[in-house]
């Protein structure tokens, strides 16, 4: 990976209208968005999953341990699981897949990129 974002660019990304997921399926064949309940050990010792939490009358952008809600991204959710999160389903929503969207897009200025920076590491020697 040279940069995050086109790498992101080129997996698969959520595309027409959303449908409502029968939350019984589990986690593991959602495509989409989930509100969930999660339960976060006090041992995980980097949290993953982000929560905006007002503190003092200010907000912020936190990672919890402990129990609280919130809307995630399947992926994010399938990482916390993996981590030792337990994860709760309350609803969700999915995606059909889009595949390749921006394949065009990220090859022509990746190679835009490498061919410049190709150029000036020649330039450079001589």
């Amino acid at each position: 990976i040279n940069s995050l974002y086109p790498f992101a660019m080129l997996l698969d990304m959520p595309v027409g209208s959303p449908k409502i997921y029968d939350v019984t399926k589990g986690l593991d064949n959602l495509f989409g968005f989930a509100y969930v309940e999660v339960d976060c050990s006090e041992n995980i010792f980097n949290p993953v999953l982000p929560l905006r939490a007002e503190i003092e009358g200010k907000e912020y952008l936190t990672f919890p341990t402990g129990m609280f809600k919130g809307w995630y991204w399947c992926s994010e959710l399938k990482y916390a699981v993996e981590l030792g999160y337990k994860i709760k389903l309350l609803k969700a929503y999915e995606f059909e897949r889009g595949q390749d969207l921006f394949k065009d897009f990220i090859d022509y200025f990746y190679e835009l990129k490498r061919d410049f920076i190709f150029s000036i590491k020649v330039g450079e020697r001589m």
